[in-house]
Formats: C-alpha cells, sequence, structure tokens
C-alpha cells in the first residue's frame, strides 16, 4: 500500500510540474518584456512561484532572472539587504547571460555606494 501511495504521490507531481513550469516561463517573460519596455512586475508572489517552479527542476538561467527581479522588487521597496541576498544567490548560479551578470554587479554595486560603505564586498561565486 505504501508504494501504491508513492506512485500516485509522483504521478501527481510530474504532472503538477509542467504545469508550473509553464506559468513561471509566462511571469518570466512577462518581466522581461515589462523590463524592456522600462518598467517592473511587481507581483513578488508570482515571481517567487516561478523561482520555486524553476529551482525544482534546475532551470539555473531562469531561476538567476527571476532572482534578479525579486531583488529589484525588494530594493525598490527599500529592503536593500533582502535584494542583495536575491542577487548574490542569483550571481552563485553562474547565468551565462553576460548581461544578467553586469546587471546583477551593478545593482550589488549601487546599493552599496547608497548605503555608503567604505569598500564594496568583493563577491565570489564558487
Amino acid at each position: 500500500m505504501k508504494h501504491l501511495y508513492a506512485i500516485l504521490f509522483l504521478c501527481l507531481a510530474v504532472s503538477c510540474t509542467p504545469r508550473a513550469v509553464r506559468e513561471a516561463e509566462r511571469t518570466l517573460h512577462e518581466a522581461d518584456s515589462l523590463r524592456a519596455a522600462g518598467e517592473l512586475l511587481q507581483d513578488t508572489v508570482r515571481l517567487q512561484h516561478a523561482a520555486d517552479a524553476f529551482s525544482r527542476i534546475t532551470h539555473k538561467e531562469e531561476l538567476a532572472r527571476v532572482y534578479y527581479y525579486l531583488g529589484r522588487n525588494l530594493s525598490i521597496a527599500g529592503r536593500d539587504d533582502n535584494a542583495v541576498d536575491y542577487y548574490i544567490a542569483a550571481t552563485r548560479l553562474k547565468p551565462k547571460d553576460n548581461n544578467l551578470q553586469g546587471r546583477l554587479y551593478y545593482n550589488m554595486a549601487y546599493i552599496c555606494s547608497q548605503q555608503q560603505k567604505d569598500s564594496l564586498a568583493i563577491i565570489t561565486v564558487r
């Protein structure tokens, strides 16, 4: 009987995953489109769901972009320390998109300069 429940749970998890990933991809596409128009997707709940979906199936590039948008939302809300946490998490995923890497490092440097830090912390990505 335990095996039956395990198989049923596995089937449910597999059947839900593609739907969650499609929704996450739509959310990310919308965020990218708004960024291109100079705006920001401020629906952090949808962004969190997208991050959860991408992290389950190891879409590292997409997850890094979602973390970037979550960090931007937190930075705009005045929660810079939390924003930097998302930026660091995104850089640790080692995104191949050089434009994204530049935005991540620029935003971290900007936050440090706004907080009038004497030195900029060097972030080591391993």
